[in-house]
């Protein structure tokens, strides 16, 4: 796999989550906007993405999204929810929500911490925050005392905090 191929697939799983949400306004069901997400990896995998400029990528993906959604609907003989102009409509609200989201800074300082971490760490953060699990579950499930797992997850805190913190201050210091 190129350098190329691998940062247009990470750009993607970057973009997972307002992606799916994107798909699923147009679909309205979450079991279909999932398989429609599963396409538009294929499409960035056999075709890759524009590699001219990386700012362009989520609109470029959200036209994949658009006509994989609406292919979708059509295969499956469904009625398209919106005609062409509130669809175009619809994306360019949805493009300027996502130019003005104020937290999209820190959401990507934290996506590279995290990537940061340990793998042993980020399992513990996994635990706890995507499967929301409690101390002592994963206590439990790691075998040390609860203690061991809550003094782990206050030092992870802590990096994150201190990793994020300074991410930022660079890109501030970088745009002014």
């Amino acid at each position: 796999m190129s350098t190329d191929h691998d940062q247009a697939i990470k750009a993607l799983m970057a973009e997972r989550a307002p992606l799916l949400g994107y798909i699923r306004a147009i679909v309205g069901d979450p079991h279909l906007a999932e398989d429609i997400f599963q396409d538009v990896v294929l499409v960035v995998v056999k075709k890759g993405a524009p590699a001219d400029d990386a700012a362009r990528f989520p609109a470029w993906i959200r036209t994949v999204a658009r006509y994989e959604a609406l292919g979708a609907l059509r295969k499956r003989h469904q009625q398209v929810p919106f005609d062409d102009a509130l669809l175009d409509a619809f994306d360019a609200q949805w493009a300027a929500c996502e130019e003005a989201e104020p937290h999209r800074p820190a959401v990507e300082a934290l996506r590279a911490c995290l990537e940061r971490l340990s793998p042993t760490s980020r399992k513990l953060v996994a635990a706890k925050y995507e499967r929301s699990q409690s101390g002592e579950q994963i206590a439990a499930e790691i075998g040390r005392p609860v203690n061991t797992v809550y003094v782990a997850l206050t030092r992870i805190h802590k990096a994150l905090a201190d990793c994020v913190r300074g991410r930022l201050a660079r890109g501030a210091a970088d745009v002014g």
